[in-house]
């Protein structure tokens, strides 16, 4: 076992559309939940335009949702995803296997 290991992730996407979306709902899933080898230090999701309504979650598996309702018309979205933690324990390679499918 080795001491703690840091890590940032950033994630972004960009969806142009073919024309003006007028109403959608969206529901993201882009920070993972703490578990017995990693834990969450910060998260953030940065969103252009801004929603009409947006409501932080956790779904019945322990996941974190982020719920968005657009309804004024749009021609893009852009999502930008960070998160900041630590590895509480080195993984050993089975479990480095086992760690993405493991859900």
């Amino acid at each position: 076992m080795s001491a703690a290991m840091r890590h940032r992730v950033r994630h972004q996407t960009y969806c142009q559309y073919g024309g003006d979306v007028a109403h959608s709902h969206q529901l993201l899933h882009l920070a993972p939940r703490d578990s017995a080898t990693q834990v969450c230090r910060s998260r953030s999701i940065t969103l252009a335009p801004q929603p009409s309504t947006r409501r932080e979650d956790v779904d019945a598996f322990g996941n974190f949702v982020t719920r968005l309702e657009f309804d004024l018309p749009r021609e893009h979205l852009e999502v930008l995803a960070s998160r900041a933690g630590r590895h509480r324990q080195a993984l050993d390679a089975h479990d480095q296997r086992l760690a993405f499918h493991v859900i």
